[in-house]
């Protein structure tokens, strides 16, 4: 979009100037205010080379428009269904939790969250590299609010990125006070019991993470809803987010 709009201003200011000269040309040929008829030049000559250069620019600035208006809307549809699919990916890791939080008896494995949150990076990195840009620079203008939301929201949801981790480590250390715990007793024999939130550091980790992602969620929420007033309420998102269905899993107890 940034390079029609600077095709679209250059182009725009060298058929203005043409078209100056062309009319300054053809006011001249009829009021003789400067005579440049000679062998080699004259003044029907300048008005078809200025006529004809403005001719070609302001096809090429019509070009470039319809190009540009193409480029808006698609870059606006972009803009939508990655943003929802941003917000999908949120919504069902949000579920997940909720899940094997109210489900204390099954095991939680250690790559749980590993999708969700490849899914949710995904669609930040796509949102993040998306330019928007329009000829208004205003402070309400979409370009502005796109561009807020790459610099600061994106970096607000950040955190949730790292929820994978997060639950690894805390299983990992779960684990290991088991151990040290199996040490101390002199007790060496027997499997380690599966790892289910009904271990205090899982849970409390679960838990700090449902609320990062609450917050993400409504962050995005808000995102969406703004880009959908720009369009005019184009992609009927309170329509769409009621519609939305998230599926509940089943985990394996113990």
């Amino acid at each position: 979009m940034r390079e029609s709009i600077n095709v679209i201003k250059w182009c725009g200011l060298i058929c203005m100037v043409f078209l100056l000269l062309t009319y300054a040309v053809t006011v001249n040929s009829e009021g003789h205010f400067v005579s440049v008829n000679s062998v080699w030049i004259s003044n029907n000559f300048l008005v078809m080379l200025f006529g004809g250069v403005f001719a070609s620019m302001l096809v090429v600035v019509l070009c470039e428009m319809q190009k540009y208006w193409s480029s808006k809307a698609n870059t606006e549809q972009h803009l939508f269904y990655h943003s929802l699919y941003l917000y999908q990916a949120l919504r069902q890791m949000e579920t997940i939790i909720t899940d094997y939080l109210n489900n204390n008896n099954w095991r939680i494995p250690e790559n749980l969250l590993d999708e969700s949150v490849w899914m949710i990076q995904s669609e930040m990195n796509a949102l993040q590299v998306t330019d928007y840009a329009t000829f208004k620079h205003d402070e309400n203008t979409l370009m502005v609010e796109h561009g807020k939301f790459r610099m600061d929201t994106l970096l607000r949801i950040q955190p949730v990125l790292q929820s994978g981790i997060k639950l690894k480590l805390a299983i990992n250390e779960t684990e290991v006070k088991c151990l040290q715990k199996r040490l101390k007793t002199h007790t060496y024999s027997g499997v380690i019991k599966p790892i289910t939130t009904k271990s205090t550091k899982v849970a409390q980790m679960l838990q700090n993470e449902l609320n990062n992602i609450s917050a993400a969620i409504s962050l995005v929420d808000k995102y969406i809803s703004t880009l959908n007033s720009h369009c005019n309420n184009r992609y009927k998102w309170d329509d769409v987010k009621k519609k939305l269905v998230f599926q509940h899993i089943e985990g394996t107890s113990i």
